[in-house]
């Protein structure tokens, strides 16, 4: 049996997308604990701006925001446990040290945007605006 496609919804960040892209960002902390599974598809994309590439999830990790390893949290861009706190808190206001958590981790980023990295903002943005005319928004 093939394993199912998972999705992970990126915000429309360029520096997060284009180090996703370049295999620089591999890994994601995401709240609660999501049932995710190592050694499958998973496609990472932004439902606000119109760009996805593929990963194989390389491990899945259920902890608390409390027991992060400094690795982890470095790992996604944050400087210290407190940074990563405050930031996610933007996203979830309501975690504590204590909270649920899944730790995403993947490899060998593919895909038409990862061979055309320098491509995509002239190709994207016409892209949607080509879009938005066609559905009379622009």
């Amino acid at each position: 049996m093939k394993p199912p496609l998972y999705a992970l919804l990126i915000a429309p960040w360029h520096g997060m997308r284009n180090d996703i892209l370049q295999g620089r960002k591999i890994n994601s902390i995401r709240d609660g604990h999501r049932d995710y599974v190592a050694d499958c598809p998973m496609m990472i994309c932004c439902h606000l701006e119109p760009w996805a590439v593929m990963v194989d999830i390389t491990k899945v990790r259920h902890t608390t925001y409390g027991e992060i390893t400094a690795d982890e949290y470095r790992a996604d861009g944050f400087s210290s446990q407190e940074d990563m706190m405050r930031s996610m808190r933007e996203f979830y206001p309501h975690i504590q040290l204590d909270s649920p958590v899944t730790v995403i981790w993947w490899a060998n980023a593919r895909g038409w945007l990862v061979d055309n990295v320098d491509a995509y903002d002239l190709g994207a943005t016409y892209a949607y605006k080509r879009l938005a005319r066609n559905l009379g928004v622009a």
